[in-house]
């Protein structure tokens, strides 16, 4: 039998119920963890993105707050090429590429 005195406690307290990540969120976690153990710079630029799946994007993207990831392209990379992906949308931010569009179209 389940122990439901945390959730009792968050449901006075007003707090929302707290649920486990999904898969998605759990791969893009563990690309994030890698790309801070490896490079930490790049990983520590990236722990202030939010990570988001995303089914109907192609690849990824990212608006300078969060970084949409499809997890179907993103299970045909390997863990480099995935980390890769994740140090190239973290530049895009850091070069400040979301905030230079302008009135171009973004994608959204």
């Amino acid at each position: 039998m389940p122990n439901n005195t945390l959730d009792n406690a968050r449901a006075t307290l007003g707090l929302p119920k707290r649920s486990l990540p999904s898969a998605d969120e759990l791969l893009l976690s563990r690309i994030r963890t890698q790309l801070l153990m490896t490079h930490p710079f790049y990983g520590s630029l990236s722990m202030r993105l939010k990570l988001i799946p995303d089914y109907t994007i192609e690849t990824a993207c990212t608006n300078g707050t969060y970084v949409k990831f499809n997890p179907d392209y993103v299970r045909t990379l390997t863990e480099r090429q995935s980390i890769g992906l994740l140090a190239h949308e973290v530049w895009h931010c850091a070069l400040l590429h979301p905030y230079r569009r302008g009135a171009r179209d973004n994608g959204d």
